[in-house]
């Protein structure tokens, strides 16, 4: 072995850490898909803002992107609450028939579960569409990015789910039921 492949050999031992780290999903057109209610883990150390400022004119920093595609027709939380994620997170939903180049803002939200600084946002979905979702940090520096979850699932308050029980669709005009017996109803 000569001096000119051991130099080649310890340079790409400095390299390829580096591409280790490289991520497909850091912009819109590599989202990574993504299927079911579930939770999802994230590590944006490594990832760059894309530059779309959307988030009431805020960018979502050190953003990762995802193509989640709905299974029902229904609402939707897509939220940090109440994971394993240490910094403050900002959420975006995009319709995914959306152009990169062009995108759709459908929702988007920041640290709005209170002290912790993670977030949590709802939309409604259609069965069979898919929906580009972005997971980033709302603020910059050290300790502002790192791994995390996300989860997707089905809102418990669901305003699309109607059984037609009026008015009786919130706890502030809940109606007192005698025993018995209902069908189709949505709690």
């Amino acid at each position: 072995m000569n001096a000119t492949s051991l130099l080649v050999g310890a340079s790409l031992l400095f390299i390829a850490p580096g591409l280790a780290l490289a991520q497909s999903n850091d912009d819109c057109s590599g989202a990574t898909p993504i299927t079911g209610y579930n939770t999802f883990s994230f590590d944006n150390s490594s990832a760059t803002a894309s530059g779309v400022n959307d988030c009431n004119g805020l960018p979502v920093r050190k953003d990762l992107w995802y193509e989640w595609t709905a299974t029902s027709t229904n609402s939707v939380l897509f939220e940090t609450c109440g994971t394993n994620t240490a910094f403050e997170t900002r959420l975006a939903v995009y319709p995914a028939n959306s152009s990169c180049g062009s995108l759709t803002l459908l929702t988007c939200a920041a640290a709005n579960c209170g002290a912790s600084g993670l977030t949590r946002l709802s939309f409604s979905a259609v069965q069979g569409q898919s929906y580009l979702m972005r997971v980033g940090s709302r603020q910059v520096g050290a300790g502002n990015n790192g791994p995390g979850q996300f989860v997707i699932s089905a809102d418990p308050c669901d305003p699309v789910q109607d059984d037609q029980l009026e008015e009786n669709d919130d706890c502030a005009s809940a109606v007192p039921l005698p025993d018995g017996t209902y069908s189709n109803l949505w709690c």
